[in-house]
């Protein structure tokens, strides 16, 4: 993806682990966020989406070079 900015992938506590894993092996940073859906709104105001559960996962950001 060389003609593509900084991104950061909102997923659900649903979201499948192989995508997750997908997510990893590329090295694009994601964000748990709600339940059953991705929760929009929280995911970008830095709340989990009330799940209250601490299910916000971060995969570091590779430093640029």
């Amino acid at each position: 993806m060389e003609h593509t900015k900084d991104v950061v992938v909102l997923v659900s506590e649903a979201t499948p682990e192989d995508y997750l894993d997908y997510l990893r092996e590329r090295e694009y940073p994601f964000i748990r966020c709600g339940k059953d859906r991705v929760d929009l709104k929280g995911g970008l105001s830095g709340n989990s989406g009330g799940s209250g559960s601490g299910s916000r996962g971060w995969f570091p950001i590779p430093a640029r070079t």
